[in-house]
């Protein structure tokens, strides 16, 4: 790295000013919202997920302005805390169902549209290979000379 060590968040944020980087620059490269890097820049290590993402995000605005973060790092600590990222969302909350079929939510789905599903691909391969009649302006389907499906054509 770099022969700057930075030590506080207040010599990062300096750093990042004096090589003419804007905050939304800085968080366009590192790929977090505005309020993250706000809060990192603050040192509200509170206001982020948790003390690895703190790390993670320092380290990648370390590299972004090539500095040595070492000593920020070892003061917002966390090294061996790999279990301190916190839920998005409370844990009580139910999960939201997408999509009839279940592709919105796990693939649980509504049994109902399964089963038609599944009906229409029993009834589509035993069809597959019978004629189909045309006479008086009606199509049916014949199984051994008994017509069992009446389909009006326009």
């Amino acid at each position: 790295m770099a022969s700057d060590l930075i030590a506080s968040v207040e010599q990062l944020v300096a750093a990042r000013e004096a090589r003419g980087i804007s905050a939304e620059d800085m968080q366009r490269q590192l790929k977090i919202h505005i309020n993250q890097l706000q809060a990192l820049e603050r040192g509200a290590w509170d206001a982020l997920p948790g003390l690895s993402f703190v790390r993670g995000v320092l380290r990648g605005y370390g590299r972004a302005l090539g500095v040595d973060v070492e000593p920020l790092l070892a003061s917002v600590g966390g090294q061996n805390m790999a279990t301190d990222l916190k839920p998005a969302a409370p844990l009580q909350e139910p999960i939201r169902s997408d999509g009839m079929l279940g592709f919105g939510n796990g693939g649980g789905g509504a049994s109902w549209a399964w089963l038609g599903l599944m009906a229409a691909g029993v009834a589509a391969l035993a069809l597959r290979d019978m004629p189909l009649s045309i006479s008086a302006g009606v199509g049916f389907i014949a199984l051994s000379g008994v017509a069992y499906l009446m389909i009006p054509l326009p």
